[in-house]
């Protein structure tokens, strides 16, 4: 007879065997990962699982998986750029438009936009009356033909919704606008190019500007389908156009505005501004567009490693952009105004009495913002290289030299990284922004020329006091009552001592 312990020990051993073989039952149920899905491959944004080192040429760090449709490039939905997550994960089926994912898990890429079938983010509600409109529409620029799309404005911008009571249900047409979108006026910042100047794009023959580009990178708390930012790249230098109908005549050209996103140079997108709605009651040509942002946009370690200001830089490409291809949209070349809310406000600013710009903008609205605020430029060439250096020391770069910081950047960090790496409060409110340029010789690369690196030399108020901008400018400022108010309301410490209500404001 067997002693007690020993039937003791058999029984809890066919009970672990009986648990495990039925965990592991569940375990390949529920969690079984499609085929083109490798399930324990961790990658370098996954919340889900560990981050591995930076390997040179990983398709987890380079831009082989953007997306390429007839020239024109699109980056993937901002779950699978900004976290690692890859098309075919499970956890993102299906939530991008411009890719679909079929059942084994494996991305196939559809018509990019409007193309691939009808987007209510582009082109609003669908209507019975707008089925056999026309779609497409067609503009020759001086890179080349680019195809956008017409924008059709109702009263009721809801097909759905109950009208008020009382009222007649009747949908009238108020507007057409034609939309160009994400048509990209430099080349992608991306390998070489990062922390460098932009470059103008290449011509094409036909750029189907049919989506929004992607957002430049940026910390992910302001990213997301709510916020209107899904898509995140360091290939993001996109600009949109907006015109009033462009099949019809016009005997005259219509102003040009363009918009700059604010966000304290370190967030914000191109895509979060309705520039159709202005176009087509107020019979304007509207443009945004991205530029880099954040250490991307503004790393200056104040010598020829990294002078800095390549964002406003790609604002000045931009607004040149404009300026050569305005005529072509019915856009007068001659009548541009800048304008924007706080960062947005202080580069127009910048833009209006800068070299490369100032005989182009002849008009600037500032929106609680200006180019002499003290957040707006830095002059210290030592706070600059402070910040460069605290930045480095936070995302885990030598500092040793101004060139390991560098380089380490560049080839040692993605852009998702980057634009992610957030600073400590002690740092400041404001860390980023354009600089001065100071006394050290700018750089010579191949493929840029010594002038692309000139912004500004002077201060800036200086330069207004020089007339050294363009002598027909208007000049528009506003501010609100309580503009420091969203650093009350989101500071946990601050908030608890305000009431936010109607005697607030």
């Amino acid at each position: 007879m067997a002693p007690p312990y020993r039937k003791q020990y058999k029984i809890i051993l066919l009970l672990l065997i009986f648990c495990l073989s039925d965990t592991g039952g569940q375990y390949d149920e529920y969690t079984r990962y499609s085929n083109g899905y490798q399930q324990n491959i961790p990658n370098s944004y996954d919340e889900f699982g560990p981050r591995p080192p930076y390997i040179p040429n990983n398709p987890e760090y380079d831009h082989s998986s953007t997306y390429l449709y007839k020239g024109r490039r699109y980056g993937q939905n901002y779950n699978s750029n900004y976290y690692g997550q890859r098309p075919g994960d499970p956890r993102i089926r299906g939530q991008d438009e411009r890719f679909s994912y079929d059942r084994a898990g494996i991305a196939e890429p559809i018509l990019p936009g409007i193309l691939g079938g009808w987007r209510e983010d582009l082109q609003g509600k669908k209507r019975d009356q707008t089925r056999e409109k026309l779609r497409d529409v067609f503009v020759d620029t001086v890179y080349g033909t680019v195809q956008g799309f017409q924008v059709y404005l109702f009263d009721n911008p809801d097909p759905e919704s109950l009208y008020r009571p009382g009222s007649e249900f009747i949908e009238r047409q108020q507007g057409i606008a034609s939309a160009f979108l994400g048509i990209p006026y430099a080349q992608p910042p991306v390998f070489e190019g990062r922390f460098k100047p932009p470059r103008l794009h290449k011509s094409w023959q036909l750029m189907q500007a049919v989506d929004f580009g992607p957002a430049c990178p940026q910390p992910a708390r302001y990213t997301g389908a709510t916020l209107g930012i899904r898509d995140v790249d360091e290939d993001c230098l996109y600009l949109n156009v907006f015109t009033p109908d462009i099949t019809e005549g016009t005997g005259h050209k219509y102003p040009v505005m363009i918009y700059i996103h604010g966000g304290d140079f370190i967030h914000g997108a191109s895509n979060t501004f309705p520039g159709h709605i202005m176009a087509t009651f107020y019979k304007v040509v509207v443009v945004t567009f991205n530029y880099r942002l954040g250490a991307l946009g503004f790393l200056s370690t104040g010598d020829v490693n990294s002078p800095g200001n390549y964002g406003i830089l790609d604002q000045a490409m931009a607004v040149k952009w404009v300026y050569d291809n305005a005529e072509h949209f019915n856009g007068d070349r001659d009548s541009i105004t800048l304008f924007g809310p706080g960062a947005g406000a202080a580069s127009a600013g910048l833009l209006m009495v800068a070299p490369q710009t100032s005989h182009i903008v002849t008009k600037v609205i500032a929106q609680s913002g200006s180019a002499v605020a003290d957040w707006a430029m830095i002059f210290d060439r030592y706070r600059a290289q402070n910040t460069s250096r605290v930045f480095g020391r936070q995302i885990g770069c030598s500092i040793e030299s101004s060139w390991k910081l560098v380089n380490c950047l560049k080839n040692s960090r993605s852009a998702f990284e980057i634009g992610n790496a957030e600073f400590p409060p002690e740092v400041g409110l404001f860390p980023w922004a354009p600089v001065i340029e100071m006394n050290v010789t700018v750089p010579d690369y191949e493929g840029w020329d010594r002038k692309d690196w000139h912004f500004i030399s002077d201060n800036v108020e200086t330069l207004i006091k020089k007339r050294s901008f363009n002598q027909g400018l208007r000049y528009m400022s506003s501010v609100t009552l309580q503009e420091a108010a969203g650093f009350i309301t989101s500071n946990k410490t601050l908030e608890p001592n305000f009431r936010i209500n109607q005697d607030f404001f």
